[in-house]
């Protein structure tokens, strides 16, 4: 229960933030920018997202993570590209967005949730 380390990278609000190891931590943020933080290292990756914006993530294990936005679409990265590898569009209802996102860790199971029921 006491300060650790500061680091610094968005260039505004943090939206999600999910971790896979004690040194390995990821970030979203409404810059529509993916951190993912080698803490150990004090070094960092830049995803930015050109195709959707990025309002919730998950990791799915050492290799796969995942990002929710408010376009209804899920993102599948993989921790050593800079774009998407694959796209889910238009989940939920017509002008719904993806408010929340989940999974089960080192499996293929994804959720993800919005206002539509």
């Amino acid at each position: 229960m006491t300060y650790l380390d500061t680091h610094y990278g968005h260039h505004s609000d943090i939206l999600s933030i999910d971790c896979f190891s004690r040194d390995r931590v990821i970030t979203c943020s409404m810059d529509s920018q993916v951190i993912f933080w080698k803490v150990d290292q004090d070094s960092e990756l830049l995803y930015p997202s050109r195709l959707h914006s990025v309002d919730t993530l998950n990791v799915i294990n050492g290799q796969y993570f995942m990002t929710g936005s408010n376009e209804n679409a899920l993102d599948l990265w993989i921790m050593n590209k800079k774009k998407p590898v694959y796209s889910l569009e238009c989940l939920h209802k017509k002008d719904s967005w993806i408010l929340s996102t989940t999974n089960v860790r080192n499996s293929d199971l994804i959720a993800s949730g919005s206002y539509d029921g």
